[in-house]
């Protein structure tokens, strides 16, 4: 999936992910910082359809978990994308207590999902393409609760579309009536 300026997608060890949580949100907590991988995980698959990174998380009766994981020594392998998407779910979810984090977690189907293979005593993996689709739908409810429909992200994709290339032309300039056309275009599809 492309999305301007961020370039092309990383996939870091979830040890660095780990990391660049701790730097921003210190916890002693190994369950915290485990579900705010698995949101960060969420998160990052459900706007890029990439994997944050690749090892797996499992569903166990307190919430999710991954493979012993012992923090990386800095977040190297991770770029503004990986670092937005931790900082968005910092943002949102690092002041939750764990006992929020966890119900949270739980009411999810992917987590859902893996806890009824857990309890036939099959794998509890969480499956990652299980998470893409519902973390991509979660974001499409969220923007559409906000306002912003595809026909709005149309309208500003048509507007940007080109943004790069016109900066760099020391001829193009933005006069008051081609700014006033863009705000007419945006208002007429918020609308």
């Amino acid at each position: 999936v492309a999305h301007p300026g961020y370039g092309e997608p990383m996939t870091a060890p979830a040890n660095a992910v780990a990391k660049a949580i701790l730097d921003c949100h210190p916890t002693d907590s190994s369950p915290v910082l485990q579900h705010l991988l698995y949101l960060c995980q969420g998160r990052h698959l459900g706007w890029f359809a990439v994997p944050l990174f690749t090892d797996p998380s499992h569903a166990p009766d307190r919430g999710p978990e991954g493979a012993g994981l012992e923090p990386a020594a800095d977040a190297t392998g991770m770029g503004n994308r990986e670092l937005n998407t931790v900082g968005w779910v910092l943002s949102h979810y690092g002041n939750l207590p764990l006992r929020d984090l966890g119900t949270l977690i739980r009411a999810q189907s992917p987590y859902q999902l893996a806890d009824v293979a857990r309890q036939s005593e099959q794998d509890a993996r969480i499956d990652v393409d299980v998470m893409r689709r519902h973390f991509a739908a979660a974001e499409i409810a969220e923007r559409r609760a906000e306002g912003i429909t595809p026909e709005v992200e149309a309208a500003v994709a048509q507007m940007v579309a080109g943004a790069h290339e016109r900066l760099k032309d020391p001829l193009h300039e933005d006069t008051p009536e081609v700014l006033e056309q863009m705000r007419a275009r945006v208002a007429h599809h918020a609308h």
